[in-house]
């Protein structure tokens, strides 16, 4: 992603009241990043959402076959890098 997207990016979260920027107490040039009580009900809310998506996916294998499918996709994963 470009500087120009992130940047983009940035003012459509903080205009959503998702995000604040703020400039560095360390380094004037730099700005910080977080998030606001929004934001983190908003990541909160789609990380459950995302787990309840796994658990429904995965609902048919057993405990052992969720290990061995997690070793697989990260042996796969290394294998891409």
């Amino acid at each position: 992603m470009t500087t120009p997207s992130i940047t983009v990016l940035l003012d459509k979260l903080q205009e959503r009241g998702l995000l604040l920027r703020e400039r560095s107490k360390t380094d004037g040039r730099g700005m910080s990043l977080s998030l606001t009580k929004q934001g983190l009900a908003l990541v909160s809310l789609a990380l459950k959402q995302l787990l309840a998506g796994d658990d429904e996916l995965l609902e048919n294998l057993s405990a052992g076959e969720r290990i061995i499918l997690t070793e697989l996709l990260h042996k796969i994963w290394q294998s891409a890098k």
